[in-house]
Parts: C-alpha cells; sequence; structure tokens
C-alpha cells in the first residue's frame, strides 16, 4: 500500500497523537515519521516535511512547526488565530507564508484534539465545568464546525496537488443515537412516602395539573407518561444506553435504586436489544471511587464486563476523569460534547484515543465525541423542541459531509408520551425525524456528498 512520509526534526509523542489523528482516524493513510536525519532513506511514495529549516527546493512541501509539539507540560499560549484566506474557515499556529499551509495543522490539531486548553486554569460554570464560551472554538465562533475535518482536508488538497494520485480516503459517516437513562419511569419504583411527599408538594406549590397527571396514572400502577422505551428499541439507527445507578439519591441522582426490581428488568431489558454502559453519577468527577462501586453494580446485575461510559451532567476533568476511568477498566468513553451549546468540543467528529499531555502518553482510552443533546435546548438555550430541529438538520449535514460519526445524546424523560409539540420536553417528534433524516443522508457515500 502506498505511504506518506514525514520527515521532522524531533519525533515527539505529541507530533506521533497528531499524525495518528489526522492520517489515521481521518485520512485514513498509511505514513512513517522519520527523523531529518533519515532524509531520502524512505520508500515512501509521498513526502511531507514538518522543519524549521528544510532544504531550500522543499519549502513547498513543508508545514513550519509552532513549538508546541517539541514542549513539555503546560502552558499559556499566545494563540495565532485567523482566516483560511481562500476556503475562509479558522485557523489557529499561523506560520509565514511560502509553506505547504499557511499554518501548523499538527500543533492546531493537538491543542483542539487533546483539550489542551482545559488542562489551563479556568473559571467553571455552576456544575463545575469548563464552559464552551470560555474556549478557543467559543471566543473564536466556530464551535458548530468540525474544524480538525477541515484542516484535515485542506492538507489532503493540498498534497493532491503535489502528488495526485493521493487517494482521497475519506469514508461514508455513520450515526448513533445514545440514551442516558436517569429518571426510568416519572412514578414506577417509587416508595408510597417518596408518592406522598411528591404529591403534597405539588399541592403546595398550585401545581395542580401535576397532581392530576399523577393520580391519573395511580402513580405507575396503570402506566406511566415515561415508559416509552419501544420509541428506542425500534430505533433502526445503531443505539447505545448509559444507566444511572446511584444507591443514594441526591439533587442531581434521581434513578431508581439499582437494587430494585423495575430498574434490575428494565437494564436487562435494554441490554438484550443493545449495549449497555456506566452513567457515573454527579459526584464521581470529586469522589472517584463511585465510578467503580457503580460500575460493579451495573457488572453485577448483567453478569458482564462493562467497558462504555458517560458522565452524568458531562462533568469531567482533564485528565483525572479520564485516568479514572482508564483505571476502572474503562475503554470508551462517550462524555466529550459541550452541554450548554450543541457542537464539537474537540472540533473533530470520529473516534479518537485520549492522550494525557502531563504523562505525555497516548492511551488506551477511546473518546467517541458527540456533537449535540436534547436537554441542552431545554436547560441551557432556553428553547422548546419544536425549535430545535435546524440545529440537528445542520450539524448532521456538516458531519455527513466530513465522513465523520453523528453522535447524538437522547433521555427517556424527554421522550415521553402526551407531549404536545411546543412543550420543552418534547423531543418525540424531532427524535422520529432525525431518524429519518440520518436514514435519507447516511445510506450512502454519494449521499453524503463523499466520493
Amino acid at each position: 500500500m502506498s505511504r506518506l512520509t514525514i520527515y521532522c526534526d524531533h519525533i515527539t509523542n505529541r507530533l506521533s497523537y497528531s499524525c495518528e489523528v489526522i492520517f489515521t482516524r481521518i485520512l485514513h493513510w498509511q505514513y512513517d515519521l522519520l527523523p531529518a536525519s533519515k532524509q531520502g532513506s524512505s520508500d515512501g511514495d509521498w513526502i511531507l516535511y514538518y522543519m524549521k529549516e528544510p532544504p531550500e527546493e522543499c519549502f513547498s512541501h513543508c508545514i513550519q512547526p509552532s513549538g508546541l509539539l517539541w514542549d513539555k507540560g503546560i502552558t499559556q499560549i499566545a494563540l495565532k488565530n485567523g482566516i483560511h484566506q481562500v476556503l475562509q474557515f479558522p485557523i489557529l499556529f499561523i506560520s509565514q507564508s511560502g509553506y505547504l499551509l499557511g499554518y501548523d495543522i499538527f500543533s492546531a490539531v493537538f491543542y483542539m484534539v487533546s483539550r489542551y486548553e482545559e488542562y489551563l486554569p479556568f473559571s467553571s460554570d455552576s456544575y463545575g465545568r469548563f464552559p464552551e464560551k470560555l474556549s478557543t472554538s467559543g471566543t473564536l465562533g466556530f464551535t458548530q464546525i468540525p474544524i480538525v475535518h477541515l484542516w484535515a482536508r485542506d492538507l489532503l488538497t493540498k498534497l493532491r496537488e503535489l502528488y495526485p494520485d493521493i487517494p482521497v480516503g475519506i469514508t461514508a459517516p455513520n450515526a448513533l443515537f445514545t440514551y442516558d437513562i436517569d429518571v426510568a419511569y416519572a412514578y414506577r419504583g417509587r416508595s408510597f412516602f417518596t408518592h406522598v411527599a411528591s404529591l403534597a408538594k405539588n399541592v403546595i406549590r398550585g401545581q395542580f395539573n401535576v397532581v392530576h397527571n399523577k393520580w391519573t396514572h395511580r402513580f405507575g400502577l396503570r402506566s406511566d407518561p415515561s415508559d416509552t422505551y419501544y420509541i428506542m428499541y425500534s430505533n433502526p439507527i445503531p443505539v447505545l444506553y448509559f444507566m444511572l445507578l446511584k444507591k443514594n439519591r441526591t439533587q442531581y441522582d434521581r434513578n431508581l435504586n439499582p437494587r430494585h426490581a423495575a430498574m434490575k428488568a428494565l437494564i436487562l431489558l435494554c441490554r438484550n436489544h443493545t449495549e449497555v454502559g456506566i452513567h457515573p453519577s454527579y459526584y464521581s468527577m470529586e469522589q472517584n471511587h463511585l465510578i467503580d462501586e457503580e460500575k460493579l453494580q451495573l457488572q453485577t446485575i448483567l453478569k458482564e464486563n462493562i467497558t462504555k461510559s458517560r458522565q452524568h451532567f458531562l462533568r469531567f476533568r482533564m485528565p483525572d476523569t479520564y485516568r479514572v476511568l482508564l483505571k476502572a477498566g474503562i475503554t470508551d468513553d462517550y462524555s466529550m460534547q459541550y452541554p450548554e451549546m450543541p457542537g464539537f468540543r474537540a472540533g473533530i467528529c470520529v473516534p479518537y484515543p485520549f492522550f494525557d499531555i502531563l504523562a505525555d502518553s497516548i492511551t488506551n482510552l477511546t473518546i467517541h465525541p458527540g456533537c449535540i443533546m436534547d436537554t441542552t435546548f431545554r436547560d441551557d438555550m432556553k428553547i422548546p423542541a419544536s425549535e430545535s430541529w435546524e440545529w440537528y438538520m445542520r450539524l448532521c449535514k456538516a458531519i455527513a459531509e466530513v465522513g465523520g460519526t453523528f453522535i447524538s445524546i437522547w433521555h427517556n424523560d424527554t421522550l415521553w408520551n402526551n407531549l404536545a409539540d411546543n412543550h420543552p420536553l418534547a423531543f418525540k417528534q424531532i427524535h422520529q425525524k432525525l431518524i429519518q433524516l440520518v436514514s435519507d443522508i447516511y445510506t450512502s457515500p454519494e449521499k453524503s456528498g463523499n466520493t
């Protein structure tokens, strides 16, 4: 198979990681990374230089290093950013003219995908999370763009001008619907005392419509409005469930006790349909032992090893949470997404390995970045479900164009029965429309714009 050879001043783990993301994960090329001293020793079909002082005749084949990938540890960076003069998308780590690209793509990709800026001190949101508005993509306005893929395509275009036989390498897109089961049922499985206390609270607050609903449904004995799992089971697109299994309820962890028969039955029912992962509870970001405990709960119920995870409220810290997940035996995490804004937290929409910057190493944890979540519109953007469709459609099409994986996050309580389309919780209609859109766009490379 044809190969790309990259000659560089220094081979570092950071540079190796950027090459892994660009060439293996996105462009699907074979490549060799060699030191400058080995120039001329490769039998590769195509040559690329990543050097500060390349051979004079090779400037047009060279990307100028910014120095970030030769550094160690974390430092504040004075980012040089701008807009690509021809293609009009944002670029980072701008370099001198005369080189193959006008920016250091390897540093830019590392900076975005490793989440370099999240290792630096920051002012967290009210839930202790890194806020989108403080991010580079948020301040420069490109969170909704799969920017890493656009940079990779820019490199592809430039290299094909030099080597017309280089393959396009972009694959057909795919999609995954993921479901967080935070509140298994509206009423079913709750104790008599819980029902009475809840009803009293509704009466005191004058929420008589809620009282009527609870009485009508006999607190789950007749039917439960949140028992809409058939919608998820019938989804023709691949799906994945994440179970919140906190034994003791908190303000943010309100699911049934994992020992309750109704909860166990639901978990087994979901597993009969597809894979199930753990949804580490709210305080697991600070209390790391909870991840092990809750993972063990799920493994005991299913009698199998659990390797997939997504943090509740998308609360995690770099690199601490990922280190804990690795230690707990998690191999795949689905938390890489901003909770308050749709888009691409790491600028990428294909699975990629977690790079621990402080340890300077590529790890065995695969990150599956999402891009859109139902509760973002309800809780953060404060818009009803009916007004969210444009976001779903735009991001779905953007990912299809770059051959990525469209991962959406849903909650079973936003798919409740008997909710009007303009109700903040009424995402059932959006959910079904999205299934149709994904089926239409992602059925073939021709439809997705890939050739």
